[in-house]
């Protein structure tokens, strides 16, 4: 439907099958989110997952992603916990919930006294308002839900759910509702 990564997360049922069946048959980065165990992280790089993502700093992520070359996306939300692990060496440090803790001001804010943060923000971006999440600093954005809303999840209307993405899509990458570029 043209996105060019997607993150399966742990808390899905399947989660490694689903990863090796996306790497098998898709272009684009495929990868592991809601990492927080030892096994999981060597189940999804095994599986060939490009990035882990960790919604904490669980101390497993970074050196199991970085062995495989894949990329370590870890979790932080005050400036503490974001400063410790880009210090440690996260490729990215996932701001989640961003929204709930002031949005693209919280990020103005945070790369301030730290402009050298790589940032992925999560929970609360979507379509309408990416943009200003990316203007505020932000590297890389995450939509979740929008991207596959639960209604459609729950019908399993498979269809419908790559329509949304396609119109989704279109709007976040020129402005225009269903236009892919």
């Amino acid at each position: 439907a043209g996105l060019g990564a997607i993150e399966v997360a742990f808390t899905t049922p399947g989660a490694v099958v689903a990863i090796a069946e996306l790497v098998s048959t898709r272009r684009g980065l495929v990868g592991a989110g809601t990492v927080l165990q030892v096994e999981q992280a060597k189940a999804a790089l095994a599986a060939g997952a490009s990035f882990l993502v960790a919604p904490v700093d669980s101390g497993i992520l970074l050196e199991h992603a970085h062995a495989a070359g894949a990329v370590a996306i870890v979790g932080g939300l005050t400036p503490q916990e974001i400063w410790n692990v880009h210090a440690l060496g996260a490729d990215f440090v996932k701001v989640f919930p961003v929204r709930a803790m002031g949005g693209p001001n919280y990020l103005r804010d945070l790369l301030a006294p730290f402009p050298d943060l790589r940032l992925l923000v999560s929970g609360g971006v979507d379509a309408a308002n990416y943009r200003e999440y990316l203007a505020a600093g932000a590297q890389l954005v995450a939509l979740g839900s929008t991207l596959t809303p639960p209604a459609l999840v729950a019908k399993q209307d498979w269809q419908g759910i790559i329509e949304h993405v396609r119109g989704t899509m279109g709007v976040t990458r020129d402005g225009t509702p269903g236009r892919v570029p």
